[in-house]
């Protein structure tokens, strides 16, 4: 079992909080800034697919683009996009879809 399933695993555990079916809004629960990627409490039954875009709000007001890379049932792993940083983003930050221009 991979590094990446046993995270997914725990957090699926972890992961009971209730978000609107479709909705995209979840928040960050684990960052591993070694491997670069970060997971979300939001997932396949949420509505989010692989290679979906979305926006990361932080709490320092930024909006950062990430990109899904493996949804789960309950979870979903991403990556932040060319040009922005996953350190700039910190536990708890909220997730949503990306707005269409």
């Amino acid at each position: 079992m991979t590094i990446l399933t046993k995270i997914c695993l725990a957090v699926s555990l972890l992961s009971c909080c209730a978000n609107a079916k479709g909705s995209g809004l979840g928040k960050v629960l684990v960052i591993d800034h070694k491997w670069g990627f970060m997971v979300l409490n939001i997932g396949l039954k949420d509505g989010i697919l692989k290679d979906e875009e979305m926006d990361v709000n932080t709490v320092f007001g930024s909006r950062l683009r990430i990109k899904i890379t493996r949804a789960e049932e309950t979870v979903s792993i991403a990556e932040t996009i060319k040009g922005f940083h996953l350190w700039e983003i910190a536990v708890g930050d909220k997730t949503s879809p990306t707005l269409k221009k």
